[in-house]
């Protein structure tokens, strides 16, 4: 009883006909240096947004209250906050992996950004609850 690999013959190559590749790779210290880098501008924005909610939280029920508006309002609008992180995360998450995680971040900051300031001159209640969504 044969197989089929075992009846054929066997090709042997001489290693002088043998191309051997070297892996291009970067040098330790520049991989060091990006990967530095990439933590830096990664803990500014982390650093950025969690600013922008320290600054922003403690301010929303006062300007509510101004506006005859009750802690119904503040729960809505930081509801609809989670509930736009739950439902955009993904898709951002697919972008980021086709389009690049930088130009994601950058979009992401200047939304935050957009969307804070609006929140800020916008005085009509039904507003505030996609404005925070967004």
């Amino acid at each position: 009883m044969a197989t089929g690999l075992l009846d054929r013959d066997t090709v042997t190559v001489p290693m002088a006909h043998v191309v051997r590749a070297r892996p291009i790779a970067a040098s330790p210290a520049k991989k060091s240096r990006s990967i530095t880098a990439a933590l830096v501008f990664l803990m500014g924005c982390v650093t950025l947004m969690m600013t922008g909610f320290a600054v922003i939280i403690p301010v929303f029920p006062q300007r509510l209250q101004a506006l005859g508006l009750g802690p119904e309002m503040l729960a809505l609008m930081e509801g609809a906050f989670g509930l736009g992180m739950f439902l955009l995360s993904t898709p951002m998450g697919i972008w980021s992996g086709r389009i690049g995680r930088k130009p994601i971040l950058f979009i992401s900051l200047a939304g935050f950004i957009v969307t804070n300031l609006l929140l800020a001159f916008v005085n009509v209640p039904l507003l505030f609850i996609p404005l925070r969504f967004v």
